[in-house]
Formats: structure tokens, sequence, C-alpha cells
């Protein structure tokens, strides 16, 4: 199953790369933009990050030590644990309290100027131009960001860490079935 979590946590870093990585922080490392400014943006998202995957990494732990997740999705036979991919993933939905990294009104302000951001450099003077519409598009992505690293956190902890220790507390292997 290990396996299986390393080919998920690649592709899910792959999602945190494109939102998270390329269009926030490529954006505030290269654009033309004051030091101070360019830092505290920089610094606010690397902090927002990693506290983002504390919080998660800390709800998918309380997920696998404190509800009956583990006991419901894997089946113990003689020889090895087995893992249903989608009733586990079902079964995890229905358990996991994942939390929203922004409070509703910041999420409804961003339905809001989204549509506005897309057509602002046509309608914005050419000082704000193309980097307008980089920026609105990196803090944008932010909420974005952070929903793909909690999802990697969660996919490292559950498809990885937790078939590792299974297989090291109980000496069987994990295989996942359909």
């Amino acid at each position: 199953m290990w396996v299986c979590g390393v080919i998920l946590t690649t592709s899910m870093f792959s999602l945190y790369y494109f939102f998270g990585i390329f269009a926030y922080f490529c954006y505030f490392i290269f654009a033309p933009l004051p030091l101070m400014v360019q830092s505290i943006a920089l610094l606010g998202g690397t902090l927002l990050t990693l506290y983002w995957g504390v919080i998660s990494t800390g709800t998918v732990k309380h997920l696998i030590n404190r509800t009956p997740f583990v006991k419901k999705a894997f089946d113990e036979e003689e020889t090895h644990f087995t893992y249903r991919m989608q009733a586990g993933t079902a079964l995890c939905e229905r358990l996991l309290k994942e939390r929203s990294p922004f409070p509703k009104i910041y999420v409804y302000f961003a339905y809001g100027v989204a549509p506005f951001s897309l057509i602002g450099a046509r309608l914005l003077s050419s000082s704000f131009g193309t980097n307008g519409l980089l920026f609105f598009l990196a803090v944008l992505g932010m909420p974005m960001s952070l929903w793909s690293a909690g999802l990697l956190a969660r996919v490292f902890l559950m498809y990885i860490v937790l078939p590792k220790t299974l297989e090291k507390d109980r000496d069987k292997p994990v295989v996942v079935a359909e």
C-alpha cells in the first residue's frame, strides 16, 4: 500500500507545486516589488503553509489514533492487512473533521473578486498591467495551495506512514484491494 501512497503523494505534490510554489512563491520572488513587500509575502506564505500543514497533520493523526478508522478500514487476515480503497476513502471522508483554511467571509470575497481579476489587467492602467493579474492569481491561489498542502499531508500519513506502522507493529504487509 505504501507504493500506492508514494504515487499519490507525488501527484499531490505536483498539485501543490502548481498552486503553491509556481503561482504564489514564484510570483513574489520574481515580481518587481520592493524587497520589504517580497519578504513579508514570502514569509507570510511560508508560515501560513507550515501552520496549515501542522493543523492538517494533527487532524489526520486524530482520525488515525482516536476514531475507529483503522479497525474499520483495514481488514486483518492471517497473512496480511487488506485496505479497500473506495470504502476506506469514504470512511475517511465521513470521520475526518477537516477545517477550512480561511473563514467563510474570505472565501466569499475571493469568489467575488476572482472574475474581476481575470479581466482586471485589461481594465486597469498600464502601471498595474500583467503584474496585477499575476498578483491576483497568486493571492487567490493561496487557498488552493493550502488545500493541496493539507491533502498532501493526509495522503502521506494515511498511505505511507500508517501502512508502514501496521507492517512494523504486526509484521504483516498491507495490500490494497478493490
